[in-house]
């Protein structure tokens, strides 16, 4: 009878025990890691200062072929902080902003952009691209879009309103 009362308290320690586990086990996917290097998708742009350390910059201007709202905004915090910001409607246009140096360089035959130094333009195909230096960021535009509409993105950034 004895045996009985002693397996009986330990099935109640066992089950206790894992419930305890299992709380924990939960808690922590809950819980926001502050070491995952990444990629992070993040539904709003307001929530990447959080996970990068800056603030991104976005262009009030885009053509309606883009869409309304970004596609997609990756975060990546490895080995460079970096956030990617994509529109995809009928064309496609993608913000590339790290910490630091440009993560593409700019090829030989880059051209200055007027009124805005240190910042060059160049096309591939029907691929556009800017290296746009701002701060302490370094932010790549590439696009579909027509020049004009390229520069006019590249015209209207400004650092993305956060969540206060």
């Amino acid at each position: 009878m004895d045996r009985l009362k002693a397996y009986g308290a330990f099935l109640v320690i066992l089950l206790a025990l894992l419930a305890i586990l299992r709380l924990v086990h939960v808690a922590a996917g809950i819980t926001p890691s502050t070491t995952t290097p990444g990629p992070l998708f993040v539904n709003e742009i307001g929530d990447v200062e959080d996970l990068v350390g800056f603030v991104p910059w976005v262009p009030s201007y885009h053509p309606v072929l883009l869409g309304d709202e970004p596609s997609t905004i990756l975060v990546e915090r490895s080995p460079v902080p970096r956030v990617t910001v994509t529109w995809r409607g009928d064309r496609f246009a993608s913000l590339e902003e790290s910490l630091g140096k440009a993560s593409r360089e700019a090829p030989s035959d880059a051209e200055p952009v007027p009124g805005h130094p240190s910042t060059v333009y160049w096309s591939r195909r029907n691929r556009h691209f800017v290296v746009a230096p701002r701060a302490d960021l370094t932010i790549l535009i590439r696009s579909d879009l027509g020049q004009e509409d390229v520069i006019r993105m590249l015209s209207t950034l400004h650092p993305a309103r956060t969540r206060s």
